[in-house]
């Protein structure tokens, strides 16, 4: 009888899909920032704006799993130095996804809450951004869904 439940041997693919993911999103993000922008972001137009609200997005975007890699190394540093721990710390696909819906939604308030401080002061508040940034949180669960539980499935079960 087959179960969805996450096998603690499994957690260095989780882990490096995770990261690499949230690596491949800050380096897009950085490179938009210190090349393409300087040189595209000027003026009026579509590809302006959307340079301007780019590291809104990706920041919605890659967050969640930085917070996810960071929590499956952990996993790994734990299963390595104290395996006895982990025998009894199987997660199912609900809970990992459950995890990742709720980490997805405190990394959206966090930034949005950054937005809005940013009334009054000498930043600039722009509802595009706020925009970018909540669509950035829902790309990151979209891909979370079709990525890594359909290409982990095999690895979340247990046989």
């Amino acid at each position: 009888m087959k179960t969805d439940t996450y096998q603690p041997s499994c957690y260095s693919l989780p882990a490096s899909w995770a990261i690499g993911t949230a690596l491949l999103s800050v380096a897009v993000s950085e490179v938009t920032a210190t090349f393409v922008r300087p040189m595209y972001g000027k003026g009026q137009g579509l590809i302006p704006e959307l340079l301007g609200v780019l590291p809104n997005f990706l920041a919605g975007f890659h967050l969640p799993f930085i917070l996810l890699g960071a929590y499956y190394w952990f996993m790994l540093d734990l299963e390595r130095t104290h395996p006895e721990a982990l025998q009894s710390a199987e997660l199912s696909r609900s809970q990992i996804t459950g995890a990742f819906l709720a980490v997805s939604v405190l990394t959206m308030a966090g930034l949005t809450l950054w937005e809005f401080l940013q009334i009054g002061s000498n930043l600039v508040y722009d509802h595009k951004d706020l925009a970018a940034t909540i669509g950035g949180s829902i790309a990151s669960v979209l891909f979370f869904t079709k990525t890594f539980l359909v290409e982990n499935k095999q690895a979340l079960q247990q046989p």
